[in-house]
């Protein structure tokens, strides 16, 4: 997706403000399994998919759980690193061969310091991420496992048949053994 249309998906960005962050950005081949944010590491960046899969996810002595999934358009960065200057807490990891736009934070103040529809699409942004958050909060608390992975398949169906079983089961908290049960029950005529 090119970043005039992943950008106005969320906001009316002008066509001066589209031209100022292609001109700062810089478009980056990423390789299947390779992060473009780091659990525990600071970045500088704000990334775009242009094109791709990626997935969100958070690890814990050992164990790893995946928060979301991204696809053409979506934007991704560590919260804590552009807020406060900290490290990921989350990485992002390419699930296949992408491509995504690379800005740097220090572009993306200047920009939004001369153009406030960036601010502006930046506060839609992270309004509905915590939206997001919150839907998923309650999706994963209020419904049992066959109705989780059901909803999955008709809120995301063009993801559902690209993301690795694993991932899927991590992200609906159950385990791949229950995605076949339930998928054994679902195909059954």
């Amino acid at each position: 997706m090119e970043l005039a249309e992943a950008l106005r998906y969320t906001y009316p960005v002008t066509d001066k403000t589209i031209n100022m962050l292609l001109d700062a950005a810089e478009l980056v081949q990423v390789k299947k399994k390779e992060a473009i944010v780091e659990q525990g590491k600071r970045t500088n960046y704000l990334f775009f998919v242009k094109e791709g899969l990626f997935r969100v996810a958070y690890e814990c002595e050992g164990k790893e759980d995946t928060i979301c999934f991204g696809l053409d358009g979506d934007p991704f960065t560590s919260m804590h690193s552009l807020h406060k200057n900290e490290p990921a807490q989350f990485s992002c990891i390419a699930l296949i061969d992408s491509v995504v736009y690379k800005i740097s934070f220090s572009d993306i103040y200047r920009i939004m310091n001369e153009n406030h529809d960036l601010a502006f699409w930046m506060n839609n942004l992270l309004v509905e991420q915590v939206y997001a958050f919150e839907r998923r909060y309650i999706f994963l608390s209020n419904f049992d496992a066959p109705t989780r992975y059901e909803q999955f398949i008709k809120m995301r169906p063009e993801l559902f048949s690209r993301i690795p079983m694993k991932y899927l089961a991590q992200y609906l908290k159950m385990q791949p053994e229950t995605i076949s049960r339930i998928r054994a029950k679902i195909t059954k005529p």
